[in-house]
Order: structure tokens, then C-alpha cells, then sequence
């Protein structure tokens, strides 16, 4: 596969993307090895000039001997992504690539307090439960049982200092073939092909 030249995102792209997926590797130095996580990441876009994120690691992470007030991470929010197969386009004379788009957010921690960690944990429930048929919520776990996991957890807020999203969708390309390539991912049944192929369309428009 080439790589290619990737267009660099707006400010409010790139927010809109970590709003739409929340879903991030949370990264910082250890001791010895980098500590790598995989956890949701809520933007809170009224706090900082870049937003905050908002999130939680289990007590018993390794990386939480890492997660200090002050201390400097990096996350990475992988948005929509796709193989490319020369197929898709009219003259299938191209070579094989991905197309995708990604955001790079840099930030310093601090530490929440377990009643921030509460609703913290009530904002991301709610995230996901609604739109459901019988969406739950946290009320109906009795107090002793939040009270128990809360114990379990960290809770921490990330004020975002620089923001850099990346996008490669056919930019290099004739438009012909990025749209075709559009085209493809327009009619599949997965929503993130989808929603990749909106993208692609309004770069290439």
C-alpha cells in the first residue's frame, strides 16, 4: 500500500469526530513502557478552549501509577476507516490503500473526586443507554453497590492543550475515483462505511 499525503482537520472537525465515537487509547510514560488504555472519552466542549475529556480507569490498571495530577497524555480517537480495493475504481488502475480519519488530542490530567467520578460515570451511562427500548440508569443499582464500585475506579479529566485530525479520503486522487469509492461505502450496510462515505463526498466536492 502508498502512503499518501493526509488533509489535516478543522478544530471543530476534530471535536466532532471525538463527540461522535468517543472510544480512545488513552497514552502516557511509565516507568518503564509506555501505559496504553482502550476506554470512552467524553468531550466536554464548555470547560477549556479545546474542551475536556472526561473518563475512568480500573483501580488495579498499571497505568494508573502514571495518572497524576499535572501529568501529560496523549489520546487517539480512530474514527471511521476502510480498505480501499482498486476494484472500486473505473479503471481499477490505482493501487490499494485505506482511507480514515483519526485525531491525535493532547492534555494534561487531574483527578476527580468520587462524587465528580459519580456523575462522571451517570453522564457516560446516559450517553449509551439513550435511544434504547428500556434504556437503564444508574438509580437502579442500590447505593451500596455504586458506593462499592467507585472504590474500584479513577476518575480523571484531560484538558485538551492541542488537537491535530487527520484525514486521508481519496485527496490525492482523481475525484472520479474517491466518489466511486463513495459510492461503494454509501450502500454498505455498516454505519461507520457510511459515515466514511460522507466524508469523503464533502472533501472532494
Amino acid at each position: 500500500m502508498l502512503l499518501r499525503q493526509c488533509w489535516a482537520m478543522s478544530t471543530d472537525e476534530a471535536l466532532d469526530l471525538i463527540d461522535s465515537d468517543p472510544w480512545a487509547l488513552l497514552m502516557c510514560n511509565g516507568t518503564d513502557v509506555p501505559h496504553v488504555t482502550a476506554i470512552p472519552l467524553l468531550l466536554d466542549r464548555s470547560r477549556g478552549k479545546l474542551g475536556t475529556l472526561v473518563g475512568h480507569v480500573a483501580r488495579s490498571n498499571p497505568q494508573v501509577s502514571s495518572i497524576n495530577d499535572g501529568a501529560r497524555v496523549l489520546t487517539l480517537f480512530q474514527g471511521p476507516r476502510t480498505y480501499v480495493s482498486p476494484s472500486w475504481y473505473p479503471a481499477r488502475n490505482m493501487a490499494p490503500t485505506m482511507y480514515h480519519v483519526m485525531v491525535e488530542a493532547e492534555g494534561c490530567i487531574s483527578l476527580q473526586d468520587r462524587e465528580t467520578t459519580r456523575q462522571s460515570i451517570d453522564r457516560l451511562t446516559r450517553r449509551y443507554e439513550t435511544g434504547r427500548a428500556e434504556p437503564w440508569t444508574m438509580e437502579e443499582l442500590p447505593q451500596e453497590g455504586i458506593g462499592r464500585r467507585l472504590r474500584m475506579i479513577v476518575g480523571f479529566e484531560v484538558t485538551l492543550t492541542s488537537l491535530r485530525g487527520k484525514a486521508k479520503l481519496g485527496q490525492d486522487e482523481p475525484q472520479s475515483d474517491a466518489l466511486s469509492v463513495a459510492s461503494k461505502l454509501a450502500a454498505s450496510g455498516i454505519s461507520s462505511d457510511r459515515r466514511l462515505a460522507a466524508w469523503i463526498r464533502e472533501k472532494n466536492s
